[in-house]
């Protein structure tokens, strides 16, 4: 529990957009992949 919440804490001060975009990147290689 203590890693989520700093994890948490991490995407608080750099905000969503880089988790979203990280997100995006992942599912648009996992589709290539497959």
């Amino acid at each position: 529990y203590l890693c989520i919440h700093y994890f948490l804490t991490f995407i608080e001060k750099i905000g969503m957009l880089p988790f979203v975009i990280y997100r995006v990147l992942l599912a648009a290689f996992i589709l290539i992949i497959l």
